[in-house]
């Protein structure tokens, strides 16, 4: 039986590195997307004051002029996606529309697309924090906007490099000089500092096999990773970097990621058993519940094969077929995330609930990130295996009958349960992203009801443009 799954698990390896692969190929030949012109409604959006817009490819970064009713250039508007630095957020790269004037005044700041989660990105809309640019000037220090709290990661990323690609194209198109100041490089250091000092507590407590400063690495695990700055590792970190490209813009992040794969690479999983905050959540329950439940041996060798099997659904519903909400079906940030739907707290809450009466319950059987850093080990002992250094592995054993008694069935039951609401909650945020996708135009193109004589009025005396008097509602028609 070992046989068989070790021929499944190779021929299921083989398939989504294979999958990976085409992926990446096809991103590669793909090249960089054009030059594209946002809507004339998204374009007003972030300079309302603006008459018309002109393409402009002149300089060193292809940009937007911002015209009066005159033919005269009062601004410039850019896309992220064509000036440096790329903004990335928690889960990757953001495009942003931008807009100042000539004398380096925001004038407004909007998310074309991203791929964070429908509830990590509405916390910065709803904090309102791209709007917290408009009425500053570009060669500001912007000390006093700080980032959103629960949504660390993406927001700094925004403010960093959003100012960051302002500053190179007004000072290139208008000559303005900006004084950088060293508050978020600061703030970063402390962060990746942080993050530094808990992975050697976790390396320490691993190496000594300490029982106490695992449990100070968990906790602190917990406070750091978690409730601070909410950025556990997920599948969306490991598949962004698997697509050739930066998982994200956080130096803490990007250092935690590199060392749960070095570690995992060394047959070492001191992230999962040391550093996971939802692992250690989980513990925390496993700690208060007297009961137990003890399924035969052989069902929980085949259980902790399911996560294997989650894995390659996701690699294969993100990089087959593009669907971005698989890679959103972790409850990793809905425990720490308050903004986070009900229905993914209700999955992390049950989580919770079954780890305490089976230790650890979704890392064990349902984890696509510690199926993936175990697949590192897995494919690291291989590498070694074929240069000459051989490893003994030990393999559990499946002897006897799959189900025994009563408590079999119920861990099967409570398996299925959790792999059906693992599956709601990606269909539940696939729904969402379209639905946000679908209505980001709508709800920021704001109608206004007025009198037909005074929309003919605004552009009789160019008050307002031809292009935004069109979506002006008039006070006769109906709802």
């Amino acid at each position: 039986m070992n046989s068989n799954w070790k021929t499944v698990s190779a021929l299921l390896f083989a398939v989504a590195i294979t999958v990976i692969i085409i992926s990446d190929l096809r991103n590669l030949l793909r090249g960089e997307p054009p030059f594209s012109i946002p809507p004339g409604e998204r374009l007003h959006e972030v300079y309302p004051e603006a008459h018309s817009f002109r393409l402009d490819k002149s300089g060193s970064w292809p940009c937007l002029a911002a015209l009066d009713a005159g033919g005269n250039e009062i601004g410039a508007v850019f896309l992220s996606d064509h000036l440096p630095p790329t903004v990335r957020g928690y889960a990757g790269a953001m495009s942003l529309l931008a807009a100042f004037d000539k004398n380096g005044i925001i004038h407004g700041a909007s998310v074309l697309k991203h791929s964070e989660t429908p509830a990590y990105f509405s916390m910065i809309t709803g904090a309102g924090f791209l709007k917290r640019f408009n009425g500053e000037n570009v060669s500001g220090d912007f000390s006093d906007l700080d980032a959103v709290s629960g949504a660390t990661i993406t927001s700094e990323a925004i403010k960093k490099d959003l100012i960051e690609g302002a500053r190179l194209l007004a000072h290139e198109r208008y000559g303005i000089k900006s004084q950088s100041t060293g508050k978020s490089s600061s703030k970063e250091f402390f962060e990746i500092a942080s993050i530094a000092l808990l992975l050697v507590l976790a390396s320490v407590a691993y190496v000594m096999r300490n029982r106490r400063l695992r449990h100070a690495s968990l906790l602190a695990s917990v406070i750091i990773l978690g409730l601070w700055l909410n950025c556990s590792l997920s599948i969306q970190q490991i598949s962004t970097l698997a697509a050739l490209s930066i998982p994200a813009a956080s130096g803490a992040m990007l250092l935690l990621l590199i060392f749960a794969l070095i570690s995992a690479a060394t047959r070492r999983q001191i992230y999962c058993h040391m550093l996971c905050p939802f692992g250690a959540m989980q513990e925390f329950m496993y700690s208060l519940v007297p009961y137990r439940l003890a399924p035969s041996q052989k069902l929980m060798l085949w259980a902790s094969r399911i996560k294997f099997l989650t894995l390659f659904a996701v690699i294969c519903a993100f990089f087959a077929f593009g669907f971005k909400a698989a890679l959103m079906t972790e409850p990793f940030g809905a425990v720490f995330e308050f903004s986070a739907s009900r229905y993914s707290m209700a999955f992390a809450v049950t989580l919770l609930l079954a780890s305490g009466i089976y230790k650890r319950f979704f890392c064990r059987c349902l984890c696509p990130s510690g199926a993936c850093l175990h697949a590192v080990a897995k494919t690291s002992a291989a590498l070694q295996h074929f240069v000459g250094k051989r490893h003994s592995v030990s393999v559990g054993t499946t002897h006897g009958r799959l189900l025994n008694g009563w408590r079999d069935i119920l861990f099967v039951l409570l398996l299925l349960l959790a792999l059906s609401a693992m599956a709601g909650v990606g269909m539940q945020q696939h729904y969402e992203i379209a639905q946000q996708e679908g209505k980001t135009q709508a709800e920021q193109r704001k109608f206004e009801k007025v009198n037909v004589e005074r929309i003919r009025e605004g552009v009789y005396n160019k008050k307002l443009s031809d292009i935004k008097a069109k979506y002006w509602k008039t006070a006769d028609e109906d709802e």
